[in-house]
This record gives C-alpha cells, sequence and structure tokens, in this order.
C-alpha cells in the first residue's frame, strides 16, 4: 500500500473536465468542479470517512450515495451551483478516472490517502 498518494483537488477536477459530458462542460466552470468535490470531501469528513489527518482506510466504506448526493447538491446550491443527482454521479465517475490514475483505486478498492 503507497503511503504516498496525494489527492490534488486541481488536478482532479481537470480530469473530471476531460470526462465529463460536453452539457456539463458549458453548464459547470472549472472552480465549480472544485467546489463539488471539495464538497463530496467535506461529507466524507463529516461522516468520519477521511480527514486531514488521517488515512482512508478500510474502502469500500458504507457511504449513502443518495445522502452525500444531497449533501454536495444542497451546498452547492447555496453558492448558485444548481446540480442534479445525474450531474453529481458524471461528476464521481468522472473522478473515479483520476482515483484510478494516482493509484487510489485499484482491483482491491481505496488505497490510503492523504488530502
Amino acid at each position: 500500500m503507497n503511503n504516498d498518494i496525494e489527492y490534488i483537488v486541481e488536478d482532479a477536477a481537470r480530469i473530471v473536465i476531460d470526462n465529463i459530458s460536453l452539457e456539463l462542460k458549458l453548464k459547470l466552470s472549472f472552480e465549480d468542479i472544485i467546489k463539488v468535490l471539495d464538497t463530496e470531501f467535506d461529507y466524507q469528513q463529516q461522516i468520519g470517512l477521511t480527514d486531514d489527518s488521517v488515512e482512508l482506510c478500510g474502502y469500500p466504506h458504507p457511504v449513502n450515495e443518495d445522502a452525500m448526493q444531497e449533501y454536495i447538491i444542497s451546498e452547492c446550491a447555496k453558492v448558485s451551483i444548481h446540480l442534479t443527482q445525474n450531474d453529481i454521479e458524471e461528476i464521481l465517475e468522472a473522478e473515479a478516472i483520476y482515483l484510478e490514475k494516482i493509484g487510489l483505486i485499484d482491483d482491491e478498492g481505496m488505497q490510503s490517502f492523504h488530502n
């Protein structure tokens, strides 16, 4: 297990932008994507999945995907980023490409990382 894996939100956002639909690219800015990804991380911190000092381990950790999506939609709406559940699913699927690329996701699941 590689403990040197680092999740860099700007790099993740670039991969997301490259792998979402044209419709979503036209709807969201680079900064909007960063906000979505940061909000996802905030949710993970709130449920105790990870934080800035604790490794993410034992993944897949049970995450209520619907609750996380609703949280992201609600928090982003507060800053005028209006998303649907389909938008969130598309963004998170694109983020998974980044997670796999940096070695955070493999055939076994999640590896340890720090954000």
